[in-house]
């Protein structure tokens, strides 16, 4: 038996209690306590467990999410957002995502907005080159046609015949430039259908029979395409102009005209090869911009490649140049075929 001592108010022990314990009974209450405080560890370890899985669940998934639009974001899809759904720090960083990408797609906005004035100011300056020129042979053939008709020279009715027939010949120049320029400007929007480039490429070279050594290796058959025939035409002619312009000084001139399946086979390549000067390095990003020419002295307007470029962008394609092995250029274009592959045409 245990004995509790009771003290009076000098400390000293007045009285005893006595109590009696069962040693069994104690044992008892002690396992039950041990297995009740066992139970309610595990239970808490099990809620932790739990609620960490789910809140690791919920984090992986809402990082998968923030991946997904990262991965948008690189494809340049800048209208992408990721989902905002919790307060903590990964719902602050998909916050701070769909700013920056908020922030990204009105900068490109705003930067494709000023490319766009900055073209059309460059073309309106060209343009006014363009036309500037043909002014000044008119202007002089006037001004000479006007002193010899006071002078009463005798030979006023040759001066006549000559100043009308440049005032003309200049006439026709502007005619053709402010033409193309309308064109170019006013160039509707591809007419998409189905088309073989072999058929296209046949068609447009019949305008050279005989007059141009243009070899042809067309790879058959080619997968067909959705595009505009007529664009595509013109495409076509407006690289074998620049190419026959290209050779036109030299004594063995060549232009060779290839098509072919790409090896991944989901591409065919369109080749047309000549053996010119090839175009400088430094020239090489400013080709296909309107009105650049290096043929001024030959009448060219620098708008054949424009235009090429203008139909390969309208397309969903690309276009570049690099230089062709034993001399020459070489122009590639990309363009969409009808199941979603690509097309590649080049020029060596």
């Amino acid at each position: 038996p245990s004995r509790l001592p009771l003290t009076g108010p000098d400390g000293a022990p007045v009285a005893f209690i006595e109590a009696a314990v069962s040693d069994g009974n104690l044992d008892a209450v002690l396992r039950k306590l041990t297995y009740t405080s066992a139970g309610l560890a595990l239970a808490a370890l099990g809620a932790v467990v739990l609620i960490g899985l789910l809140v690791a669940r919920r984090t992986a998934r809402d990082l998968d999410l923030l991946v997904e639009g990262s991965l948008a974001a690189s494809r340049g899809d800048l209208d992408h957002r990721v989902p905002v759904r919790s307060k903590d720090e990964v719902g602050a960083v998909a916050a701070a995502f769909n700013f920056m990408m908020e922030d990204l797609r009105t900068s490109k906005e705003r930067l494709v907005i000023a490319e766009r004035i900055a073209a059309w100011q460059e073309i309106a300056r060209r343009l006014a080159h363009e036309i500037k020129n043909p002014l000044t042979p008119i202007q002089m053939a006037m001004d000479t046609l006007r002193k010899t008709w006071k002078k009463q020279h005798p030979q006023f009715a040759e001066i006549l015949e000559e100043s009308t027939s440049t005032v003309l010949e200049e006439a026709d120049r502007l005619k053709h430039i402010v033409t193309e320029f309308s064109d170019f400007a006013r160039m509707p929007k591809p007419n998409f259908g189905r088309l073989d480039l072999n058929d296209v490429i046949r068609s447009s070279l019949k305008l050279y029979q005989g007059a141009a050594p243009i070899e042809t290796k067309l790879a058959d058959p080619l997968p067909e395409l959705d595009a505009d025939k007529a664009q595509m035409s013109q495409v076509v002619l407006n690289l074998v102009e620049n190419s026959r312009d290209a050779i036109k000084d030299r004594p063995h001139g060549r232009i060779t005209l290839s098509t072919r399946l790409g090896e991944a086979g989901d591409r065919a390549l369109f080749v047309i090869e000549d053996n010119g000067p090839g175009v400088p390095p430094d020239l090489k990003d400013k080709v296909f911009a309107p009105y650049f020419t290096t043929k001024h002295a030959r009448g060219g307007t620098g708008l054949g490649l424009a235009i090429v470029h203008r139909i390969v962008s309208d397309h969903g394609g690309r276009i570049s140049v690099v230089d062709a092995p034993g001399g020459g250029a070489r122009f590639s274009i990309e363009l969409p075929l009808r199941n979603g592959t690509a097309l590649l045409v080049s020029r060596i």
